[in-house]
């Protein structure tokens, strides 16, 4: 898939639709050559950013300061090694370091 594509191509949205309307049971599976930081590459690229609201890192929910700083699950390493373990986001705010490291590992920084 070319960088300059639509992203999700539009034959990936009409087959979904398709199988949805159908009833029909669909795996996809890609390599989309995604370069970010938050699965471990050293720069991020086009394909590494998204309009789309869900989190980055777990793709379950909507991606919010507090879902990220607090919750989710795809960061949790990055987060327990700059921040411990905030149980609220005000907590978080107070280790303004390691808030700043956390950012700057998951290249929000940039």
């Amino acid at each position: 898939m070319p960088i300059e594509d639509q992203i999700p191509p539009k034959e990936l949205v009409e087959l979904v639709i398709h199988c949805e309307d159908n009833d029909i049971d669909l795996i996809i599976s890609v390599d989309s050559n995604a370069h970010h930081n938050l699965w471990g590459c050293k720069v991020n690229n086009k394909r590494g950013v998204t309009d789309s609201p869900l989190c980055r890192a777990c793709m379950e929910v909507d991606e919010t300061p507090t879902h990220v700083v607090l919750e989710c699950t795809g960061v949790a390493e990055q987060r327990e090694r700059h921040l411990g373990s905030p149980t609220s986001f005000h907590e978080a705010l107070g280790n303004l370091g390691g808030l700043l490291g956390f950012w700057s590992e998951l290249g929000w920084l940039e």
